[in-house]
C-alpha cells in the first residue's frame, strides 16, 4: 500500500508568478511559465530551503529562528478566488495582488487540501503541501490600495479562502493551462 492515494482531481493552471521584491510589493508578476527547482520558484523571494521564523509559527519559535521552508510556493484557485471577490462586493480578483504563484482551476476547496498532499504537474514537476495560507494584513491592505475597500472588509473573506503553501518535491517547468494531480495522504484523519 502506497503512502498517497491517487484522485481523480485535477486543477489547470490559470495563472503563474512570483514576487520578485518583497520591498517593492507583495503582488506578484505574471508568467507564463514557472520552473521549480528544489529550492523553490526561480526568482520568487519566497524561495530558499530555510527562512526566518515569522508569526505564523509564533507558538513554535522565536521570531527569527531560521527554520526549514515549506511556504516557498504560494497556490490558490478560481473558485475560492471567486467566492472572496464576491464576499468583498466585486466582480473579480486579480491573483497577483495575493502574492499569488500558481492558480488552480477545478480543485473544489483547494484550502481544505489534506496537509502533506501531492500536486504532481504534467510536467512531472511536484510540489508538497504543507498548510492552509492564513489571511495576511500586508495582502489584504494591498487589494484594499487596488480595490479602494478597507483592509478589514477584506481580511473576514480571505479566512479559509486564501489557498495552500508548499515546497518543491520535483523540479520541473510547469507552464499556463497545464494540469496537475491531487494525490492525498493514505490516512485517517487525526481526532483530538
Amino acid at each position: 500500500m502506497g503512502v498517497f492515494k491517487a484522485t481523480e482531481i485535477y486543477g489547470t493552471v490559470s495563472f503563474l508568478g512570483a514576487v520578485l521584491s518583497r520591498e517593492e510589493s507583495v503582488a506578484s508578476t505574471k508568467l507564463s511559465q514557472v520552473h521549480l527547482k528544489f529550492d523553490g520558484l526561480v526568482g520568487e523571494q519566497h524561495g530558499g530551503n530555510t527562512r526566518p521564523s515569522c508569526a505564523r509559527v509564533s507558538m513554535l519559535y522565536p521570531k527569527g529562528t531560521p527554520i526549514r521552508n515549506f511556504r516557498q510556493i504560494s497556490i490558490l484557485s478560481d473558485e475560492e478566488l471567486a467566492s472572496i471577490a464576491a464576499d468583498i462586493g466585486i466582480n473579480e480578483l486579480d491573483p497577483s495582488w495575493f502574492g499569488a504563484n500558481i492558480v488552480l482551476n477545478g480543485i473544489k476547496d483547494l484550502t481544505h487540501i489534506p496537509p502533506s498532499s501531492r500536486l504532481v504537474f504534467e510536467s512531472g514537476a511536484s510540489i508538497a503541501v504543507d498548510v492552509t495560507n492564513p489571511p495576511c494584513i500586508y495582502t489584504a491592505n494591498h487589494i484594499a490600495d487596488e480595490i479602494g475597500v478597507a483592509a478589514n472588509k477584506i481580511l473576514p473573506a480571505l479566512k479559509h479562502k486564501r489557498g495552500v503553501v508548499g515546497s518543491v518535491e520535483a523540479e520541473g517547468i510547469i507552464k499556463m493551462d497545464e494540469k496537475a494531480r491531487l494525490f492525498i495522504p493514505n490516512a485517517r484523519s487525526y481526532i483530538l
